[in-house]
Formats: structure tokens, sequence, C-alpha cells
């Protein structure tokens, strides 16, 4: 099972991925998905959205946990 992590963000929003393998954690990757302070909303959200796609893409998770906005 491979899992992405996500932290929410409409500045940054943080990921991370892991592998589990039997009783076996692997870290396959981490990172910051960042916008534009400047753009409107529905801009940065396009590019949070862009970044986190090739994220998706480069480590096809089987399933994805999301930090719960506060």
């Amino acid at each position: 099972m491979r899992v992405i992590g996500i932290d929410p963000g409409l500045r940054r929003t943080g990921w991370g991925v892991i592998e589990l393998n039997g009783n076996q954690f692997q870290h396959l990757g981490n990172g910051v998905c960042k916008s534009s302070d400047s753009d409107n909303l529905a801009v940065r959200l396009l590019q949070l959205y862009e970044q986190l796609k090739e994220v998706i893409k480069l480590h096809s998770p089987t399933c994805a946990a999301v930090e719960k906005t506060f």
C-alpha cells in the first residue's frame, strides 16, 4: 500500500508519501506545494492543484490521508 498524506493550506500544502510492505514502512518523498500570496484565491487553488497533481502522478499513491482543517 502506498499512502500520500496531505497537510492542506492556501499558501503552502505539505505532502508526504510512504509505502507499507508487511510491517515495514518506507519513506518515498515529501515536500511542499506553494501558491503566490499576491494572486486571488482561484489562482492560488489552481497553483496548488497543479503541483499536487504532479506529486500524485510521480508517486502513484493507492490511498490518501488528509489532515482536518480548523
